[in-house]
């Protein structure tokens, strides 16, 4: 009884991926289609077999695999301990991703970075993990994403419907941050004290 629950409840995943994929693709149908899942539910083990069925029914080019590695030195808190245990499930998790993408011959990034974050990455976390990241690829070139939530210039609240809920969680400080620190020399320095370029993914 629970094998044929969780078996349909894996289906039911899947036709909730099938639907969003093309209730999307069927307006930008001249886009590449990158896997991801919202906080990275794509890489669950459960469900490594729903994401493989995705791969054998859509032409994908690339696959999210949130390998990171520890760049946080925060003063201990909650928050960090938090952070820290999501990294290392995330990482843990995002080898059988990696594995299916080699097996797929999917494109995908070698380090992640922002998830331990969580909304609150800066500048010196992205040095040090730059740096991190640079010995452990002992010199060879690595493909890093980062992911940051900024707000766009110019968005208000007018940009939703007026009685949407996501209002108030994209119009935060945490975002107009990330804003600033996409747009800061600053970062572009980091950049090329690491002899890191920033890649095109707007496909």
């Amino acid at each position: 009884m629970v094998f044929a629950k969780t078996k349909l409840l894996q289906e039911w995943i899947f036709n909730e991926f099938c639907c969003q994929i093309e209730s999307v693709y069927k307006h930008f149908d001249n886009k590449q289609i990158r896997i991801d899942g919202h906080l990275h539910i794509h890489t669950l083990p459960p469900l490594k077999g729903v994401i493989e069925k995705l791969l054998n029914k859509y032409s994908v080019c690339y696959i999210r695999t949130p390998y990171e590695i520890g760049y946080r030195y925060s003063p201990f808190s909650i928050e960090n301990m938090k952070g820290n245990l999501r990294r290392q499930l995330l990482g843990w998790w995002a080898n059988d991703m990696k594995t299916l993408a080699q097996q797929y011959h999917l494109e995908t990034a070698d380090f992640f970075l922002g998830a331990t974050a969580s909304c609150r990455l800066t500048l010196d976390d992205i040095d040090r993990s730059l740096a991190m990241i640079s010995r452990q690829a002992g010199g060879k070139d690595a493909t890093i994403e980062i992911m940051i939530h900024p707000v766009v210039k110019g968005f208000s609240e007018g940009s939703f419907y007026k009685d949407s809920l996501y209002r108030s969680a994209h119009i935060t400080q945490e975002r107009l941050d990330e804003l600033d620190l996409l747009l800061s020399d600053e970062l572009i320095q980091i950049m090329k004290n690491h002899n890191a370029v920033f890649g095109d993914v707007s496909n």
